[in-house]
């Protein structure tokens, strides 16, 4: 890697980060209902181990007529802990982790097409992208897990050549199923296709691919009682027109 693309990669990360903390404690303006249950239970946990149920170290919070997902909440710890609880605080973590996610953008572009030019542009237009600004400067669970499936892929193209690190890119999947609901859906399913799509690679390299499978199984485990008592579909439930009484 050149000085000049070093010195273009920096500048990016730091325009990301600027475009995300400067004055992230006003702008949005106070903090949305969201943020308010996230901040609250990450307190509540910092201070008792428990959330605002009672519950201990729960892998799931009661919130608002639906059950939040628990990375966005233990994430927030940090950054309450050291700046307190008020909006700085709430937001700082997705400033961080959305100023990371150029950066892994960069690094999956680049072990994808190796192309320099393109992999900088591309962290650049991520930099700058309105839609990610938005979700970076206030704590969305739908950024967090953007993070981590950029983080997982990025491994998934490393283990593609290296199999070792099949297993270093079922970590962030696994993950993954924790910080969003959609990823519930996407991370199984995109797995499942990826495995069709390079069966040859992983018969061949079927030591390492099991282990992989297993692996992410595990990390699955403790979703299992959550998702067949009922209340994963809460969200669901929530949003969909299906539910709407007259319907």
């Amino acid at each position: 890697m050149s000085t000049r693309s070093k010195i273009l990669l920096f500048l990016i990360i730091a325009l990301s980060f600027f475009l995300r903390v400067y004055k992230v404690s006003s702008i949005p303006p106070a903090l949305n209902w969201d943020e308010v249950s996230i901040a609250y239970n990450a307190y509540s946990v910092l201070k008792t181990g428990r959330d605002e149920w009672g519950q201990f170290l729960p892998l799931h919070f009661k919130s608002y007529g639906e059950y939040k997902l628990p990375a966005q909440i233990y994430a927030s710890i940090p950054g309450i802990a050291i700046f307190g609880l008020n909006e700085f605080g709430v937001r700082i973590t997705p400033v961080i982790y959305g100023t990371l996610t150029v950066l892994l953008l960069y690094l999956l572009i680049q072990e994808a097409f190796k192309i320099r030019s393109v992999s900088l542009m591309s962290a650049f237009l991520l930099a700058v992208s309105p839609w990610h600004v938005q979700l970076t400067r206030a704590s969305f669970e739908s950024s967090f897990s953007l993070f981590w499936v950029l983080m997982a892929i990025w491994f998934l193209l490393k283990g593609l050549k290296k199999p070792k690190w099949l297993i270093f890119s079922m970590l962030p999947f696994g993950f993954s199923v924790y910080t969003y609901n959609s990823a519930r859906v996407f991370t199984p399913l995109f797995l499942f296709a990826t495995a069709i799509i390079f069966r040859k690679y992983f018969w061949e390299k079927r030591k390492w691919f099991l282990v992989s499978v297993a692996l992410f199984t595990a990390l699955m485990i403790p979703l299992v009682p959550f998702v067949l008592s009922g209340e994963a579909g809460a969200r669901y439930k929530l949003v969909s027109i299906t539910d709407e009484k007259g319907l």
